[in-house]
């Protein structure tokens, strides 16, 4: 087994795509494409992995906290249905859900 994800969790579109960010992404590759400026272009993709990876990890502690609240609130209100699968899919589901969702209103 590689140990590999089942699914990406870091996305350096959303860093891309901001404003300023996008416009500079559109010129550094030209450059690095036309000009062979691949140091410009490899800071700038090295700091949209710093950015994208930093807000991945609050937002997997967001989860992390969030799940161990409804494990607790199911323990003690639902004790002889909870196991740890049923919360990992009842989040899962969620998590997949809502990335049809956005992907359905771009």
């Amino acid at each position: 087994m590689n140990n590999l994800l089942d699914s990406p969790i870091l996305y350096l579109s959303n860093y891309i795509n901001k404003n300023k960010n996008k416009s500079d992404y559109y010129r550094l590759f030209t450059e690095f494409r036309e000009n062979h400026n691949y140091e410009d272009y490899i800071i700038y993709i090295l700091k949209g992995i710093e950015e994208s990876s930093k807000n991945t990890i609050e937002l997997i502690k967001k989860i992390q906290e969030e799940m161990d609240l409804y494990k607790n609130e199911f323990m003690e209100k639902l004790p002889k249905i909870y196991s740890d699968k049923l919360l990992d899919s009842l989040f899962l589901k969620f998590i997949q859900e809502l990335t049809i969702l956005k992907k359905a209103v771009k």
